[in-house]
């Protein structure tokens, strides 16, 4: 029966606090009986292969998902270009949309009409008004016009960190000209490579 990792890595703690015990204070090694080591070199091997067939089957449930993992992507980069192609599509209708209207308009301005009545439709000129700031410069105006959205510039840090603008305190805190940067911090992480 194989065992589970858990129950793996129980006993390699086991083996390592044994190994300990085999030593005395002076460091010298204990006594064993011969059938005592034999038994302990041969759980540590029955327990170094148990733990190798255990990571070549999590390398396999790993590689597994990994290339679940791709399959997904490229579907989801399927679904991004169809998405792409029917908002082309909306668009080009939309703009058909417009195109047509805005020659109603024109056709019904140069003849001087202003309502058009028909049995299925109604079609009249109205004057509407909206805002049109597309040449509007933020800076110019009142700050009470102006949305501004504000975050962290993890970049700007990370660059600043490399340029060695910042300082970096043993629990990962970052200090930037004596003042701590509340909230961020430098944090190390593992992660397990496969080859």
């Amino acid at each position: 029966m194989t065992k589970t990792l858990p129950a793996i890595l129980e006993d390699a703690f086991d083996l390592q606090v044994w190994n300990e015990e085999m030593l005395d204070e002076d460091g010298t090694e204990r006594e064993f009986s011969e059938e005592d080591r034999q038994a302990l070199i041969q759980l540590a091997e029955e327990n170094a292969l148990e733990f190798s067939k255990k990571a070549e089957g999590y390398g396999k449930a790993l590689q597994m998902i990994e290339d679940e993992t791709t399959v997904i992507e490229a579907r989801i980069d399927a679904l991004k270009a169809e998405v792409k192609r029917l908002e082309s599509r909306k668009n080009t209708r939309d703009s058909n949309v417009n195109f047509m209207k805005s020659l109603l308009v024109r056709a019904m301005k140069i003849t001087g009409t202003t309502k058009i009545k028909t049995p299925l439709f109604s079609f009249s000129i109205r004057k509407t008004k909206s805002l049109d700031a597309s040449l509007a410069n933020p800076d110019n105006l009142p700050p009470s016009f102006v949305r501004t959205k504000c975050e962290v510039d993890k970049t700007a840090i990370n660059d600043a960190l490399k340029a060695e603008q910042l300082a970096e305190l043993s629990d990962g805190t970052l200090v930037y000209k004596g003042q701590v940067l509340t909230g961020v911090k430098r944090v190390e992480k593992e992660s397990l490579s496969i080859r």
